[in-house]
């Protein structure tokens, strides 16, 4: 990402000044996502980006990676530092943003939405499920068909015949906000089976 809108023999200063200027407005006041951010500026300079803590935003090349705090620490306030340079001249551009928190709804959606089952249409042995998720929500499972499969993921095939469709029900819980996700599992027929 580059910014346009360049001025002919400007001097290092007056470009980093002029650079400098242009990406004034580039950070929001409020951070939830990745963004990108200008790597150079329209009058030849490079645009060098850090921030404040490093663990809750950095940069790589062009990209801005943003990692929202838990709702149970708040939305976190941080400092951008954009430095605009060009030959000896260096302008530095401050930023004072703030990355908001995962809301508990938002929490539980991402945890349900990584969590995925390996196999689920060809199971023949035990199935490791997961107890908690991201932003540590709380995982809880419950099966259609214990005999098959019991809720803790333990797998009995020594009575199938046929193939078996059994229904996992995962709930994903933090702080009082539950919603639900499902996985379609089938079971292989037991060992010896005509299924």
């Amino acid at each position: 990402l580059s910014v346009t809108a360049s001025s002919p023999e400007l001097t290092d200063t007056e470009a980093c000044a002029v650079d400098a200027e242009m990406i004034a407005k580039v950070i929001s006041e409020t951070l939830a996502e990745d963004f990108e951010v200008p790597v150079s500026g329209a009058n030849g300079t490079d645009i060098s980006w850090s921030s404040s803590d490093e663990d809750a935003l950095c940069f790589t090349g062009g990209k801005a990676l943003v990692k929202r705090p838990d709702s149970a620490v708040g939305d976190k306030d941080i400092t951008i530092t954009a430095i605009v340079t060009r030959g000896l001249c260096s302008q530095s551009v401050i930023y004072k943003t703030k990355i908001l928190a995962v809301s508990d709804e938002e929490a539980v959606d991402a945890a349900l939405a990584a969590c995925v089952l390996q196999n689920q249409n060809s199971v023949t042995g035990n199935l490791s499920l997961a107890k908690s998720g991201l932003y540590d929500v709380s995982f809880k499972w419950r099966s259609s068909d214990t005999t098959i499969i019991s809720d803790s993921g333990v797998v009995d095939r020594t009575r199938l015949s046929y193939d078996k469709n059994v229904m996992l029900t995962l709930t994903g819980t933090k702080n009082g906000v539950s919603k639900e996700k499902k996985f379609n599992i089938t079971v292989k027929a037991g060992s010896g089976s005509t299924g």
